[in-house]
């Protein structure tokens, strides 16, 4: 065993020296996702354990809100579900392998996968870890679609696809990473299919954005990535768009003699069932969100077999593509492309960026049928091929050969700063600018060119891994491409991309982009899917205003957008009526983003502990304070926003609502955030609430757990043989305090002048207790208030009756349930309760706890945040 341990030890270390050897290691692509699966608990009731056999493999289980987190065992999963549930961002569901291990699937014998096909509709924020698809013929296997959003798949293994995974229809913010394609089948490549697909419909605008492609591995797919043109009009739009740290490859399993429908499938032949390895038939219509295609690796597409298309067409063995209208703001770096008859062919290119490739061995199969080249733009304008390295672009004799190629109808384009080795070659530049470009051992024709001619441009062998998620990566070495220090192009030209050594398959890197928020904050709305839930037009008269998802280009994400006629029509996320109010008592401040270029009012709905309030935002320099509406008696402070928050600029306002009440209530205090409203014309964005609310302890006057009943007295012991007991409550498991009487012909009383015990507490106005009574009660809380001493009274009832011609005494109802012989709480804002009927009245001060009726109280406190 020992020897055997060495041995791999030794194997490990070797794979990372030979990589050294290459260039440095590199973690993972700075988009990956982090991924955190939790370890499965058959005790925790949101967790689910799946096998083949259980029954539990169906979506009235996956989709059931009351389990998050899936757990498959390994076996053939043939029914394929359609997920329509929903995690959060801050609370993901989750679907994963259970086998014992953390292997990736592609590493596993077939027998320890979890074999499945899925749908996910509408589904958002789960993540999918370690799943295969294993010999399907199904349309895709993973289909992702009508607004599913922020979605992560995670190591996943597909092999003999046929299509393997769609994103389509409002789906955006989904990740694939960490995944291996191998082998779609010879009818999938025969039918031009693809290994993953983005496409969109006219039907919903032609917008997916922000997926990110991120270190998976793609063999032998007829296309590997596609961005799909789908009756748009040549307008689909996929901004956002990452393709990083992918290695995409055809090899000699794919080859065939060249003309597969006729003379059949041939193993290590010469030509390719398929196209390429990167098709972009749809691009990005915002510049500042581009296309990203960056850090990975292509080779093997050399001329396509005769089966597709029926001749050797011009659409052979191209690693990267774009056809079928305008393909806008591209960036494509630091890739490395090489054993291809072409590099990248595009027509009708705006706005590309082609910086830090490498391209290498451009090989020809048939020269009578075409040439080869490296970089081809056509019918284009506004590109930049610069700091690339070409090396080995031979020129065909018969049908030519191009280093790269603008047509006649490419402007404002540049070729400059690249390094060119072992190149013969080109055509015509026109009018595009060329220069300073450094040439070794080449031959170029450009017209009129004159770049600088060097010997020796000093390079070293790049060493990188494919089949990474395997048992047995296998290794490339590719001659001579990288620069040396010794270079004097040296960290200027060809690709800064990184090796990448064998993938452990037990953990994901964390990303580089901002951290998730905290704990303490809560999200009310950020938009990023795509939908209006939760919000309401409030006030729509006149009527005809509107709410609105869509993606703003300056801000650069989704976000919420009003319509109407002006500050006349009103609009709200976080109502009762609604059964969406916030009910925060946890957070404190509250944050949002607005671009505004009108006036508004904002209204963040909260109650405190003098009663109910809106917070209102206005764009003054100046605080207006408190106001009452005589009409309905509703309170607003007013808080000035500054003027400069109407300029038509995207501005993030951060209030501290606790201050925000005192600075014009010093005696009040918040106790609970409940909605966001807003007058208007504008746009609304990451509305999130944070900071914890450091809650005073409350005062307690009695819980029962001394064991005594010192503090209490009977007031009215008529007739007599009324007792206060403190016994244990098996059904509260705690000590309480009985009271027993003749029902409320009997009085109890926590708190006496007398027996100075009585509470004297002039700083809170929240009182709570426990009770369990199944006969008629009355409860009074006496105060003082500065119109005099008052019993604020309490009873089962479902109406209140106000002072009912005594001012000494001021009824409400808790409710006929309030004595169902259960234990219930029982929490009242003293001050609110006092000036229901005494609207000018001020509670000064909290005196005593008094009962009438038999039955059993605890827990009887003050405060003024509970």
């Amino acid at each position: 065993m020992q020897a055997m341990r060495n041995r791999q030890i030794w194997a490990l270390w070797l794979i990372g020296f030979l990589v050294f050897l290459g260039t440095s290691l590199s973690a993972a692509s700075q988009y990956t996702e982090k991924v955190v699966i939790p370890q499965y608990n058959p005790n925790n009731p949101t967790h689910v354990l799946i096998t083949p056999s259980n029954g539990k493999w169906n979506r009235y289980v996956l989709n059931n809100p009351n389990y998050k987190h899936f757990y498959l065992k390994p076996g053939k999963y043939l029914t394929k579900i359609n997920l329509t549930a929903s995690g959060t961002k801050s609370n993901r569901r989750t679907l994963s392998l259970l086998n014992g291990n953390n292997t990736h699937p592609a590493a596993l014998p077939v027998s320890q996968v979890a074999d499945v096909r899925l749908n996910l509709i509408g589904a958002s924020y789960w993540t999918l870890d370690r799943l295969s698809n294993i010999n399907d013929t199904n349309r895709p296997s993973f289909y992702l679609h009508n607004g599913a959003v922020h979605n992560i798949i995670n190591r996943l293994y597909i092999k003999n696809f046929y299509y393997g995974i769609i994103i389509t229809n409002l789906s955006h913010n989904n990740t694939i990473q960490n995944s291996y394609f191998d082998h779609m089948t010879h009818a999938g490549r025969y039918n031009d299919n693809v290994g993953i697909a983005i496409y969109s419909d006219k039907r919903v605008n032609g917008r997916i954005f922000n997926t990110h492609i991120v270190n998976n591995d793609i063999r032998n797919s007829g296309d590997g990535i596609q961005l799909v043109e789908r009756s748009t009009g040549g307008n689909s739009d996929y901004q956002g768009t990452i393709i990083d740290s992918n290695r995409i490859w055809f090899d000699g399993d794919a080859y065939t003699n060249g003309n597969y429908k006729v003379d059949g499938y041939s193993k290590n032949g010469k030509y390719m069932i398929g196209e390429n390895a990167i098709d972009l038939k749809g691009s990005s219509n915002n510049p500042k969100n581009p296309v990203v295609i960056s850090n990975n690796i292509m080779w093997g597409y050399l001329q396509r077999d005769k089966t597709v298309g029926g001749s050797f067409s011009a659409d052979s063995g191209k690693a990267v593509t774009a056809g079928v209208g305008i393909k806008k703001n591209v960036r494509f770096n630091n890739n490395i492309i090489f054993n291809s008859q072409r590099a990248i062919a595009v027509s009708s290119a705006i706005n590309w960026e082609v910086k830090n490739n490498i391209f290498l061995d451009m090989n020809l199969i048939n020269p009578l049928n075409d040439a080869t080249f490296a970089v081809y733009f056509y019918k284009s304008k506004a590109i930049k091929v610069e700091n690339n390295l070409f090396k080995n672009i031979p020129q065909n004799s018969i049908r030519g050969g191009y280093l790269f190629r603008f047509d006649k109808n490419t402007q404002n384009s540049t070729f400059v700063k690249n390094v060119i080795i072992d190149a013969k070659g080109t055509s015509p530049s026109y009018e595009n600018r060329m220069g300073n470009n450094f040439l070794y051992n080449s031959k170029i024709n450009y017209q009129g060119l004159k770049d600088t001619i060097a010997n020796n441009p000093n390079m070293k062998n790049f060493i990188f891994y494919y089949e990474r998620f395997t048992k047995n990566p296998k290794k490339k070495v590719l001659k001579g491409i990288v620069t040396t220090s010794k270079s004097p192009h040296y960290n200027k030209a060809g690709s800064t991309i990184k090796a990448q050594a064998a993938y452990g398959g037990a953990s994901v890197s964390t990303t580089t982009k901002p951290a998730a928020l905290g704990s303490n904050t809560t999200v009310y709305e950020n938009a990023e899917d795509g939908q209006t839930n939760g919000w309401d037009v409030y006030d729509n008269s006149p009527a005809g205003a509107t709410i609105s998802n869509f993606y703003d280009a300056e801000k650069q994400s989704f976000v919420i957008e009003f319509d109407g006629d002006g500050i006349r029509n009103g609009y709200r996320l976080g109502s009762a009526k609604m059964g969406n109010a916030f009910k925060n008592r946890k957070n404190t401040h509250i944050r949002w983003s607005m671009n505004y270029n009108q006036y508004f009012m904002i209204y963040i709905s909260v109650q405190t502990t003098q009663g109910f309030r809106y917070l209102t935002y206005i764009p003054t320099n100046t605080d207006r304070g408190l106001f009452v509406n005589k009409n309905s008696k509703i309170h607003y402070i007013y808080h000035g926003l500054g003027t400069k928050t109407k300029n038509g600029t995207w501005q993030t306002v951060t209030r501290d609502l606790e201050q925000d009440i005192r600075k014009f209530e010093p005696n009040n205090r918040l106790l609970e955030v409940n909605g966001f409203l807003i007058r208007g014309n504008g746009k609304i964005d990451d509305i999130e609430m944070f900071g914890t609310k450091v809650r005073p302890k409350p005062t307690v006057y009695e819980n029962a757990e001394d064991g005594k009943t010192t503090r209490w007295d009977i007031f009215d012991n008529s007739p007599a043989g009324a007792t206060v007991s403190n016994v244990y409550d098996a059904q509260k498991r705690s000590r309480v305090i009985k009271l027993t009487g003749q029902g409320t012909e009997n009085g109890y009383r926590l708190g006496y002048w007398k027996t100075n015990t009585e509470f004297k507490n002039k700083k809170d106005k929240l009182f709570r207790w426990s009770m369990n009574f199944k006969e008629t009660f009355v409860v009074y809380i006496g105060v003082q208030t500065d119109k005099g001493f008052r019993y604020l009274w309490y009873t089962a009832d479902n109406k209140n009756k106000g002072n009912a011609g005594n001012r000494t005494y001021i009824h409400h109802g808790l409710g006929a349930k309030a004595k169902n012989g259960t234990w219930q709480t029982f929490t009242r804002n003293l001050q609110k309760d006092l000036q229901d009927f005494e609207p000018s009245s001020k509670l000064l001060e909290v005196k005593s706890f008094l009962i009438r009726g038999s039955g059993k109280v605890d827990d009887v406190a003050i405060s003024n945040s509970f």
